[in-house]
């Protein structure tokens, strides 16, 4: 009986999206070396009331108004560090791994880096599932990767000679099936560096014109934000502070006819849900331009939204999906998506579209 190949998973704990990918790299014959980890640090607490008094000393008799903030952010480091000590032993317990996949190449201190590479026998590889600007201490990594993939065109473009063309990718052959409960769907963060907004409520008073049923949900960080979510959103939008679970987010997505995706300016690559669309035979509304150079682009499938009007949006709900040939559906699914990042055969390439000037 021939040993599985063991292959070292390295990302952060978002949404339980690490269980998903565990799960299908056991169903693809891995065994999986998890070293995921939750990226929030615990809510602070004075370890004593000493400490807590002689914070207040500091802060109102010695006027150092920064001294709390200097205090979370070191009880922060102290955190990681123990976390990233306990990662290291257990890469210890390991002779070697077949393969090594970080999703982020910011995620991990370097000499965490450099003892994964070390004992990787055949491919490290990263994947930054978001703008490379946006994580700049990323490209300091890219040297300990046999190959390092990026999702956006742009960072392909800027960063030519160091990195390789990847897209996102969906969860394949799923158990559930539901029943369509919904005639729209989106979930998703507020927060103003992703400036849609505006975009979002726009849609869902329209929506509410039209008496058309949304699954619209807005995840916000803390209850200040929560209570201010009327002042921007209309009531056909929830809100939440707890967030849900990819496999839940995946799952609702299945029972509704229509996804939304609101591009943030932060990149030009296409988000998860927008690949999700196409592995669910879902049609999709977008107000990402860059879809349509993609392979997988139909106009029965896809409506870019210019953010304003909605000319051809009723067309565009009433005609057929149409139906991709059967390699698209393959290309895009995790499975393909991890023979193609680790170089295993057989697999179909994804590339990226050319960048705009």
């Amino acid at each position: 009986m021939s040993k599985k190949p063991v292959i070292l998973l390295g990302m952060l704990r978002v949404n339980k999206m690490e269980s998903l990918v565990i799960d299908y790299l056991k169903k693809y014959g891995f065994e999986v070396v998890d070293i995921s980890y939750n990226h929030i640090a615990p809510p602070f607490k004075y370890k004593s009331l000493g400490m807590r008094l002689d914070t207040f000393v500091r802060k109102n008799i010695l006027r150092e108004k920064d001294v709390k903030k200097k205090l979370i952010e070191e009880m922060a480091r102290s955190h990681f560090e123990a976390i990233h000590k306990k990662i290291s032993e257990l890469i210890d317990n390991y002779e070697s791994f077949d393969y090594a996949l970080i999703l982020g190449g910011q995620v991990y201190p370097k000499d965490l880096l450099l003892k994964i590479k070390q004992k990787t026998k055949k491919s490290m590889v990263a994947y930054q599932p978001d703008g490379m600007d946006r994580f700049p201490q990323a490209k300091e990594t890219i040297e300990f990767f046999d190959r390092f993939y990026a999702f956006d065109p742009q960072d392909i473009k800027k960063y030519t000679s160091l990195l390789y063309p990847a897209s996102n990718f969906y969860f394949e052959n799923l158990a559930e099936n539901p029943e369509i409960s919904s005639d729209f769907y989106f979930i998703g963060a507020h927060l103003p560096i992703l400036k849609r907004d505006q975009a979002i409520a726009t849609f869902a008073r329209h929506a509410a014109e039209k008496n058309w049923n949304l699954d619209f949900t807005i995840f916000h960080i803390d209850q200040g934000s929560l209570s201010l979510h009327h002042e921007t959103y209309p009531e056909n939008i929830k809100a939440t502070l707890q967030p849900i679970s990819f496999a839940e987010n995946i799952y609702r997505e299945q029972q509704s006819k229509v996804l939304l995706d609101f591009k943030t300016p932060i990149h030009t690559g296409l988000s998860f849900r927008t690949i999700e669309a196409v592995g669910y035979h879902k049609k999709l509304i977008t107000t990402n331009i860059h879809v349509a150079k993609y392979d997988f682009y139909h106009p029965n499938n896809i409506y870019i939204w210019d953010e304003k009007t909605f000319d051809g949006l009723d067309e565009f709900l009433e005609s057929p999906y149409h139906e991709l040939p059967a390699k698209i559906y393959q290309k895009y699914s995790f499975r393909n998506w991890v023979n193609y990042v680790l170089n295993i055969p057989p697999h179909i390439a994804i590339g990226l579209p050319e960048a705009d000037s």
